[in-house]
């Protein structure tokens, strides 16, 4: 490990780093190469790989490549908050830094986590920005739009472009299958008559295409649009980078697959996007990352252009790369293993807010991140954890009147999907096996939310006895438009 080339640093603290392991091999390469190139003292700087009891051999392969790491299995998958428990106990420093296995830390990440910590007593933690593993190639797509309101006996308003059933990439390089982020200019996501998943774009709209093996030959992008119109005209389509036009043709009602190359010169036009610059928390309640897009519960990332570059108050902070201060975490607990994955980060900065610690957002302190490449975002095991924390986290946390009025938006929509779900079952129609999906999900939050409701109402009257900063003043953070 690199030691810090700057004055005081005799006054740095001792900082464990703890690594996250849950069958993470792939990632854990990167993620260690690039974490012990941090410059900040040797002799002060510890790093710990937390295991989850993987079956992919990680603690072995880390033993052999990186014996510098210390390894702490914890005999079970043991989720976000017990692995990092383990840990946190198993170390002695006044701070500790968590990073997934999944991410890879600039060199100097670390000193610009600290320095906010050293600087005022009352920030009990500091959170990391966190950008995507890899940049991204901005793709412009244009189209002839239409307003259904206008040309047909319809109430939607919208303006729409072209149906965008998929967009990946098509192979070579070690890309394949790459799903192709949507940002600016989509509608949320909705379903066609017979089933089929869609975005409906606008006028126009942008593509970021996931840029790890851009080689000299480029590569391949698929796109599967379609253009339904009234009166079934075809409709011409361009596709555009940096104004280089790569795709124009007509695309009519059905859906059709067009293939186009990306040169390996426009790598230069490629750019980072934002996932994360501290966290913030919603009216309802919901945690959301600073600066992402949020449309009808679909969020869009933005790209890394400056809008986030100042230091500041947050919220929470992301538990994919922060650091916390030992302090805090003595008088206000460690994380809630209850929780297994997601919120638990944002459980444990609303306690501490309930005792006076302040979150600050550092955003020099960069952090490259794959996001959810343990869970994958949106599949079965994330959405049954996010929706079930959520209520945990409210009726733990929040006032009291928010708290209940989200455990009854939940119930009334799940009476809605039910409802749904049967009426799919009768008639037969397309979609019924994704509404009994999340049906079922939705019934398994029910069930262990009842278990687990009687043990949390115990603990929201000891942090309700505990705090020392109104429900009032956290109240301010709920306010809408808050970054």
């Amino acid at each position: 490990m690199k030691t810090l080339p700057t004055h005081g640093s005799e006054e740095l603290p001792a900082v464990t780093v703890v690594v996250l392991n849950w069958n993470g091999m792939r990632f854990l390469g990167q993620c260690l190469t690039a974490l012990l190139q941090t410059t900040y003292p040797s002799d002060r700087f510890t790093v710990i790989l937390a295991d989850n009891a993987s079956a992919d051999g990680s603690p072995d392969w880390v033993r052999a490549h990186f014996p510098q790491v210390r390894i702490l299995e914890t005999g079970g998958n043991l989720g976000f908050g017990g692995g990092n428990n383990r840990a946190i106990q198993a170390s002695a420093s006044p701070f500790v830094a968590l990073l997934n296995s999944d991410t890879a830390v600039r060199p100097d990440w670390l000193l610009h986590l600290v320095r906010p910590l050293l600087a005022d007593p009352a920030i009990g933690a500091t959170t990391a920005k966190l950008l995507y593993m890899h940049d991204f190639l901005p793709l412009e797509l244009r189209c002839e739009s239409f307003t259904p309101s206008e040309e047909m006996n319809s109430d939607d308003t919208r303006t729409l472009g072209v149906q965008v059933y998929g967009a990946a990439m098509a192979g070579g390089n070690g890309q394949e299958g790459q799903e192709v982020r949507r940002l600016a200019g989509f509608h949320p996501p909705e379903r066609d008559g017979e089933g089929r998943s869609l975005q409906w774009s606008g006028a126009t709209a942008e593509l970021g295409v996931p840029l790890a093996h851009l080689g000299s030959t480029g590569i391949n992008l698929t796109l599967e649009l379609a253009a339904w119109r009234p009166d079934q005209r075809t409709v011409r389509v361009s596709l555009l980078c940096a104004g280089r036009l790569l795709f124009a043709g007509a695309v009519d009602g059905e859906p059709q697959t067009i293939r186009v190359n990306l040169p390996g010169s426009l790598r230069l036009h490629a750019k980072p996007l934002l996932q994360s610059a501290g966290s913030s928390v919603l009216p309802d309640g919901s945690g959301r990352d600073r600066g992402t897009i949020v449309n009808r519960g679909h969020v869009y990332p933005p790209w890394d252009d400056g809008a986030f570059d100042a230091a500041a108050e947050v919220f929470h902070f992301n538990g994919a790369a922060c650091l916390l201060r030992r302090d805090m975490l003595d008088a206000v607990g460690l994380f809630d293993e209850r929780f297994f994955m997601y919120y638990e980060d944002m459980d444990l900065a609303w306690r501490a807010r309930a005792q006076g610690w302040c979150v600050w957002y550092a955003p020099q302190a960069i952090v490259r991140h794959v996001h959810s490449g343990s869970a994958g975002e949106w599949s079965p095991l994330f959405t049954y954890n996010v929706d079930l924390n959520r209520l945990l986290m409210l009726i733990k946390n929040a006032p009291g009147r928010l708290a209940r009025q989200q455990v009854g938006r939940y119930a009334a929509e799940t009476v809605g999907n039910a409802v749904q779900a049967l009426l799919g079952l009768l008639l037969r129609s397309a979609g019924t096996r994704g509404q009994l999906g999340r049906l079922w999900i939705r019934l398994k939050v029910w069930l262990r939310l009842l278990l687990l409701t009687p043990g949390i109402l115990r603990n929201r009257r000891d942090i309700q006895a505990g705090r020392s900063v109104s429900q009032q003043d956290i109240g301010r953070w709920l306010q809408p438009g808050e970054e």
